[in-house]
């Protein structure tokens, strides 16, 4: 497979403040929200973006559909420092993942498996998760409009496909593929579903035989730390 092009990172541009969003994305999501203002879909710029999490040169990727937040904190987040390590994360594309590294109270309890097995500091430095829509709703509903900014999304998801990085498809393996349908062809091979999409634990009963084992090789690198 041909090396793809890499491309800007456009979230260089963010702005520190709220709305965050980028403003080649905004018409599209002020046309989308009009509709959606009363709805669980509806698109929250008060909440920083995740694009991704971790270094996009990782050799693990999870691919997932967009990041949320709690309806109590519709305002927007009141911490400060995470807000900037927030900002700091998405214009760093070496930055470790802050989900693993900061044991967050989403993505602790589903990695926590591999965390065991492979320690919060390796784990943070060689995973990496990219949104299919970097914008923060209470849920997902986006799947029908592209933002000019998930240009850049689907490049590092080919970038890793280039660079034979081993996927794991947390939701949605068909929208997934729409968008970059590279990806189909190596189903089983670098590219993986969890088996109960609606339960998102990294572990070995919900990924196929032997993938958890395959995880934790490439995550470990050099290390001894098989399972």
């Amino acid at each position: 497979m041909p090396l793809e092009m890499k491309m800007e990172n456009p979230w260089r541009q963010l702005s520190s403040n709220a709305p965050f969003v980028l403003n080649d994305d905004l018409a599209v999501i002020k046309a989308y929200n009009q509709f959606h203002e009363k709805q669980d879909t509806w698109i929250n710029l008060s909440h920083t973006p995740e694009p991704r999490l971790g270094p996009v040169s990782a050799p693990v990727i999870i691919l997932q559909l967009n990041p949320s937040y709690l309806r109590a904190d519709l305002a927007g987040s009141t911490d400060s420092d995470r807000v900037r390590r927030d900002m700091i994360s998405i214009k760093d594309e070496s930055h470790e993942h802050l989900g693993a590294a900061l044991l967050d109270h989403w993505w602790k309890p589903r990695l926590s498996k591999l965390i065991g097995d492979v320690g919060t500091q390796q784990l943070s430095k060689r995973l990496c998760s990219i949104e299919f829509f970097p914008y923060r709703s209470l849920r997902f509903g986006h799947g029908q409009i592209r933002l000019p900014s998930q240009a850049y999304t689907f490049s590092l998801v080919r970038n890793g496909l280039a660079r034979n990085a081993l996927f794991i498809v947390a939701r949605n393996l068909e929208l997934w593929t729409s968008a970059v349908p590279e990806l189909l062809s190596r189903v089983n091979d670098t590219v993986y579903c969890l088996n109960n999409r609606r339960s998102s634990y990294y572990t070995e009963r919900n990924l196929p035989p032997g993938c958890y084992k395959k995880i934790v090789e490439r995550l470990c690198g050099n290390l001894d730390c098989s399972p």
